[in-house]
């Protein structure tokens, strides 16, 4: 498929990145966590590896080391092609949204009902955490071939500034509305899969700039009879004239080797796939065979100073993960909540746009969100509202004594207790009791 089209290839994997998240998505919902937060944070990890390496990863591996400078079809082509595909086509297809035009448009006038019609204009499910890997990978596209591709920093800059706008029509105008989540997965990302991109920026831009100019061509160095005596008797080998068939073609050159003519040998100039008695890592000019030295002086120069920088990255990296994981540590055994902000002096049940935690379950065939707890008179704690059913249509809990009537059993035992007691208005002094204040049951 590269071979035959970069154009093709990056179409290829563009449609894998944007067909990958609902497997991710069904994967993520067979494991059990323990909030929305944690799912989401589990479907960011899945969907990020599998576009990072589908994206960068693979490509680098399966192209041919000597084409990555060609003209044509060259792997600086095949980037530019990504990010095409990457950023035309995925923006194209999110903001054209075919799918809620069908439904708002087509499905919902032809509905039975208005519940039906209702659901057809809920708008597109989304994952705050697809959103993120979306935008990791532009981000890792350009830092791993940076060295090669430097424009690259200037297109993932011009496509996040895209991304931002596009997000921020699809939030306002298509998407469904999700839950709440917090930092959380920012702060993930942030420690973990930034730090990775910026290990994959040194390490990368280090091997590219040892690998010019990526023809795997040594010049035979008659001055040092060291490493040219062996070499040079091979070389001689190949005086005198010869046919040569032009790849590509039926064209056959007449060529004629003398023994004054400059004479090459291969040599692997690719770190990444030298013998295993070779040392590669890290990146630096003196890892070159003896004999066989292909960087130029300023090449040399430059090499060091990445492959320096690469090991320098990659140990201060790992140093501050390991704070992390000790900091989290420290956090998991003593706690380590920290209010944020200042006290205002406005209790919680004054607040005009109060939005509480209540679990919800989410479901395809409710407008909104079922309740797994019993909602009595603490109605204002949910953020939403259906102007045509009740809060108690969408209560779990009621769905439970029915089905558990006539046992002795009941919606206290397969449902935990949540209580909400805002201040009184008269006494301040005067505890309320649970029955004025309203109860909530929660699992």
């Amino acid at each position: 498929v590269n071979k035959a089209d970069v154009r093709f290839s990056a179409t290829t994997i563009a449609v894998f990145n944007i067909s990958f998240p609902a497997l991710a998505k069904a994967l993520t919902n067979m494991e059990s966590h323990a909030s929305e937060s944690g799912v989401q944070r589990s479907l960011y990890l899945k969907v990020a590896l599998a576009r990072w390496i589908n994206t960068a990863v693979i490509v680098t591996i399966i192209y041919d080391f000597t084409r990555i400078l060609e003209n044509e079809q060259g792997l600086v082509q095949q980037v530019f092609a990504l990010f095409f595909a990457e950023v035309v086509g995925n923006t194209l297809l999110q903001l054209l949204d075919t799918s809620g035009h069908f439904r708002r448009h087509y499905l919902a006038p032809r509905a039975n009902n208005q519940w039906s019609m209702n659901l057809l204009f809920s708008g597109v499910d989304w994952d705050l955490s697809e959103r993120y890997t979306n935008m990791t990978k532009v981000l890792i596209l350009a830092v791993w071939y940076n060295a090669v591709f430097p424009i690259g920093l200037f297109l993932c800059f011009l496509a996040m500034v895209i991304n931002y706008y596009s997000d921020k029509f699809s939030l306002m105008r298509t998407w469904k509305r999700v839950p709440l989540l917090g930092p959380r997965i920012a702060t993930f990302s942030r420690k973990y899969f930034f730090s990775a991109a910026i290990i994959s920026m040194a390490l990368l831009s280090a091997y590219f700039w040892s690998g010019f100019p990526f023809d795997n061509i040594c010049e035979l160095d008659s001055e040092n009879e060291d490493s040219s005596n062996v070499f040079q008797q091979q070389a001689n080998q190949y005086n005198g004239d010869w046919e040569i068939k032009i790849k590509g073609s039926d064209e056959v050159a007449q060529v004629t080797v003398d023994a004054n003519d400059m004479k090459y040998i291969f040599c692997r100039q690719d770190f990444f796939r030298y013998y295993d008695n070779e040392r590669s890592f890290p990146f630096v000019a003196s890892n070159q065979p003896e004999g066989l030295e292909w960087m130029t002086s300023d090449q040399e120069t430059v090499t060091n100073i990445w492959g320096v920088i690469s090991v320098i990255v990659i140990g201060g990296i790992l140093v501050r993960l390991i704070l992390y994981w000790f900091e989290d540590w420290q956090t998991y055994v003593n706690g380590g909540y920290e209010p944020c902000g200042e006290d205002q002096n406005k209790p919680f049940s004054k607040e005009e746009n109060i939005s509480g935690y209540f679990p919800q379950v989410s479901s395809d065939v409710y407008p909104h969100p079922l309740l797994a707890a019993r909602i009595e008179n603490n109605s204002q704690l949910l953020d939403w509202e259906d102007h045509e059913k009740p809060y108690s249509f969408y209560d779990l809990t009621r769905d439970a004594n029915f089905l558990l009537r006539g046992k002795n059993i009941g919606e206290h035992v397969m449902f935990s207790r949540v209580a909400h007691y805002p201040p009184p208005e008269s006494e301040p002094n005067e505890e309320p009791t649970p029955d004025e204040a309203g109860q909530l049951t929660a699992i």
